[in-house]
């Protein structure tokens, strides 16, 4: 971990994960719930390795939220507010896209509107925080 803070590249994975919320959204909109969960995780990765590339890590590479989560905590503990998100959201990272994941199946048939608003609701308060916590870029 570097002590000096580095807000382009928070910023730059940031941006990313601004865009996947943009598609989880439209793909609300199309009602293609295993999809929503699975760009939702993604939000919440994305929105947690732009904190710790904001605060200097060089490298992350997990998919796990918890261990994301945790990672920054040490830095921000503002943001284990958000553990119960990032276990919730744990849940969507594989099962969502691959058909082994269920015994009789496809993801796509799986996951239903409930959930998939859950899952975009926690995405947004982890991308919130996130948000909230790095500066936008001088650029």
């Amino acid at each position: 971990m570097n002590a000096e803070r580095n807000v382009e590249e928070g910023n730059v994975w940031l941006d990313q994960a601004d865009g996947q919320l943009t598609v989880a959204r439209l793909v609300a909109q199309a009602g293609s719930w295993w999809e929503v969960c699975h760009q939702s995780h993604r939000v919440a990765e994305l929105s947690l390795k732009a904190l710790a590339y904001y605060r200097g890590d060089q490298k992350t590479w997990t998919h796990s939220l918890d261990l994301l989560l945790r990672n920054v905590a040490d830095t921000f503990p503002e943001m284990n507010d958000l553990s119960e998100d990032a276990r919730t959201l744990n849940n969507y990272h594989s099962p969502t896209i691959y058909p082994d994941a269920f015994p009789n199946g496809s993801p796509r048939r799986k996951y239903k509107e409930n959930e998939a608003t859950k899952a975009l609701a926690a995405a947004e308060r982890i991308y919130a925080a996130v948000r909230g916590t790095i500066p936008p870029s001088a650029a």
